[in-house]
């Protein structure tokens, strides 16, 4: 599975933070090469950040980074801002949640 990891997951991990742990877990999957993971990279086209703006979101940040994410074909955006993917199309859910229902898969197949 292709994860997006927003920044704010990053910085819990880095800064340990309340969701910390879920973070680390998270990361530690793309580190054992269970899942690939990503993140925005400081510089983005010009064409991201004009079909970001044109989405009309009310956070211009997480707009650009649905752009991207969908742009490299990601499956799912890990981000403690779950609400403000609202519009996304790519399902999106908090590193907790996601932990919680990979787990679940794993245990089925």
């Amino acid at each position: 599975m292709r994860l997006f990891i927003d920044t704010n997951i990053v910085l819990d991990f880095l800064m340990n933070r309340e969701n910390g742990k879920a973070a680390r877990d998270v990361l530690k999957l793309a580190e054992d090469n269970l899942e690939y993971e990503c993140v925005t990279a400081s510089t983005v086209t010009e064409e991201n950040i004009r079909m970001a703006f044109m989405l009309g979101w009310d956070d211009t940040e997480d707009a650009l980074q649905y752009v991207v994410a969908k742009a490299n074909s990601i499956d799912m955006i890990i981000t403690n801002n779950v609400n403000d993917y609202i519009l996304s199309d790519i399902p999106v859910m908090n590193a907790a949640e996601f932990l919680v229902r990979r787990n679940i898969k794993n245990q089925i197949t």
